[in-house]
């Protein structure tokens, strides 16, 4: 079995330039609008959370992780034990997991480039 050429356009791709940053307001993504503002928000909301461990080196932040992660699994376990005493009481056991879920995503996002 032969395989057809590639296109036409292929033998150029070395010469491609990327596309211009976008001057819109709203950009659509699937179908989506996503705003140009939508970093700057997002920026303030990590500003207002607060983070239980600051980023550091790689191996501080997997040591921190691995310290959210058993915190993590602890929280749960208590949350199940309050939810099956008290099922209304549950709101302060959720932000504290909540908190933690956030750090460890923001601890995550340090390991990108």
């Amino acid at each position: 079995m032969q395989y057809p050429p590639p296109p036409a356009h292929y033998k150029n791709a070395a010469n491609l330039e990327p596309p211009p940053i976008p001057t819109q307001q709203h950009i659509g993504v699937y179908e989506y609008p996503i705003h140009a503002s939508f970093q700057k928000q997002m920026m303030e909301n990590e500003t207002t959370w607060k983070t239980l461990f600051p980023v550091g080196s790689r191996e501080e932040n997997v040591k921190a992780l691995q310290k959210l992660n058993i915190s993590l699994l602890f929280n749960f376990m208590e949350l199940v034990d309050i939810l099956l005493q008290d099922p209304t009481a549950n709101a302060a056991k959720v932000e504290e997991i909540r908190q933690i879920m956030s750090s460890m995503h923001h601890l995550i996002n340090s390991f990108r480039p």
